[in-house]
């Protein structure tokens, strides 16, 4: 008696309707995680963001982004242009 399964094997990889769905769940909730951290920047005063290189309303913008944003990069890049704008 040979062996048939029933059902052919799902490919692995990119295209994989699971593993996509699998990566963009992963994507997101890393991104919800990285968000908590950034509202925790609100909790400082002025004058520590200032020293640290953040503006509070760029931190207020970027966490309200969509989830499918890294709002980490885009505080950094703005932080960047800020302190360019200085110069």
């Amino acid at each position: 008696m040979s062996y048939a399964p029933c059902a052919p094997v799902a490919a692995r990889g990119a295209g994989n309707p699971l593993y996509d769905l699998s990566t963009s769940l992963t994507a997101r909730v890393n991104e919800h995680r990285n968000r908590r951290s950034l509202k925790r920047l609100l909790e400082h005063e002025e004058y520590v963001l200032d020293d640290m290189g953040f503006a509070r309303v760029d931190i207020d913008w970027v966490l309200s982004l969509p989830l499918t944003i890294d709002a980490a990069a885009e505080l950094a890049r703005l932080t960047e242009e800020r302190r360019k704008a200085r110069m």
